[in-house]
């Protein structure tokens, strides 16, 4: 095991400047964590949205993929999250990891300072939905989508 933290450190030290490293972490036992995302095309204003949900092993419970109307990629990530948390709702899994891509929206994930006025309405039915969740994970890996929007 020292030699993998030895490694990590020896890879986190050769990375350029401002790139970070990240190591995966399991999730706590029988916990299921699902993984959303959200794209934007602007030329068709619409989002395509994805999800899977996992258990703390890795099987697939459940997986879902669609297109949305959208206006920008932080409403085709704010789609993905409220359909992947409803998901987990549907299968009455309230004590779930969710974490998404946007750091716009997790750190605004109690107040509604920074969200667009436009995506309001989807943003308070993402919270009301959030609300059933017991369990919630913070921001996401910073390395991941920090300017989505």
């Amino acid at each position: 095991m020292h030699e993998w933290w030895v490694a990590t450190d020896l890879i986190k030290a050769s990375l350029p400047r401002g790139i970070l490293a990240t190591t995966w972490e399991p999730l706590p036992p029988n916990i299921p964590k699902p993984n959303v995302d959200g794209s934007f095309n602007p030329q068709t204003n619409t989002s395509g949205i994805g999800g899977v949900l996992r258990d703390h092993q890795g099987p697939l419970i459940q997986a879902f993929a669609t297109t949305a109307h959208a206006n920008s990629t932080l409403e085709g990530i704010l789609q993905a999250i409220l359909r992947g948390t409803k998901m987990c709702l549907d299968l009455s899994l309230i004590e779930v990891i969710i974490e998404g891509d946007s750091f716009i929206i997790w750190n605004n994930i109690n107040c509604d300072s920074g969200m667009p006025w436009r995506l309001m309405n989807l943003w308070k039915n993402l919270r009301r939905t959030l609300a059933h969740i017991s369990s919630m994970a913070g921001p996401p890996n910073p390395t991941d989508h920090q300017q989505a929007g």
